[in-house]
């Protein structure tokens, strides 16, 4: 006697197989003020300029322009950043290192680190 599976059953597991995670988690944001300096994707940009370093474990030159979601655990608010540099300091690889202007639009700078949970979006 043979057994079969039928295929819907089939579909449905390889669909909950094949989830990818939907963000990195238990990583802290900072913020760095830019003083004309050039990033690690070559570019200077603005206090003002919506960018992001990452750490060491994640840093890529082909994530130079990349655009991320970063979003703040202790009041949900939310900031798109582009890849911009490189965070030596950030010892956590979901670490990030954001523009004054990024981290404003989610903090206040005062909070200084702050949990966060972030994903590419492109």
């Amino acid at each position: 006697m043979r057994l079969s599976i039928p295929l819907v059953s089939a579909a449905l597991f390889v669909g909950v197989c094949t989830s990818a995670p939907t963000g990195f988690t238990g990583g802290h944001a900072s913020f760095s003020y830019q003083n004309g300096a050039i990033g690690a994707c070559g570019i200077a940009n603005s206090d003002s300029a919506l960018i992001v370093g990452l750490s060491p474990q994640r840093y890529a030159q082909s994530n130079c322009g990349r655009k991320i979601t970063v979003t703040n655990n202790n009041n949900g608010k939310s900031v798109q950043v582009s890849v911009a540099d490189e965070c030596p300091s950030c010892t956590n690889e979901n670490d990030l290192d954001l523009s004054v202007g990024a981290f404003q639009q989610i903090a206040q700078l005062a909070d200084g680190y702050i949990p966060i949970t972030w994903n590419y979006i492109s």
